[in-house]
């Protein structure tokens, strides 16, 4: 169980920007069309064996100044439960809410498919700068 956790923490903090080659790895590609907005690829990684990650965002924007991203996430491991996944990502906001004044969040399931809507920002309750709202999709393949 502590390599599950392990596992899923690294993966959950392996987002780092970086001048790699951008890559289709899920065959998504490179642009999608997304509530009406156009949206270009322009982050991918594929840091361990189970695990893929690719980012888009507005065609005319920038990961230094965007409005909207779309997030694909794929483990592909049987261990990783999507009601474990949920929990490790609940335990994360669990503790960002300590320093987080803007961050909540609420878990929905449904026959074993959780849907995890949420807010949190670089608030602190003095000042804020970002706010961000996610909405997560857990299944199982």
């Amino acid at each position: 169980m502590k390599k599950i956790i392990t596992l899923l923490l690294v993966m959950f903090s392996c987002v780092s920007m970086s001048s790699q080659e951008i890559v289709d790895y899920l065959n998504v590609g490179n642009t999608i069309e997304f509530n009406g907005q156009k949206m270009v690829l322009r982050w991918s990684t594929h840091p361990m064996e189970l695990y893929y990650l690719q980012e888009w965002i507005p065609e005319n924007e920038t990961f230094d100044n965007y409005s909207q991203m779309f997030t694909v996430a794929v483990i592909l491991a049987e261990e990783v439960t999507p009601e474990l996944a949920v929990q490790m990502k609940v335990d994360e906001l669990e503790e960002r809410a300590k320093t987080d004044a803007c961050c909540n969040y609420q878990v929905l399931e449904n026959n074993g498919e959780y849907i995890l809507d949420f807010l949190v920002s670089d608030g602190n309750g003095k000042s804020l700068n970002l706010l961000e709202w996610d909405i997560h999709h857990f299944h199982k393949q």
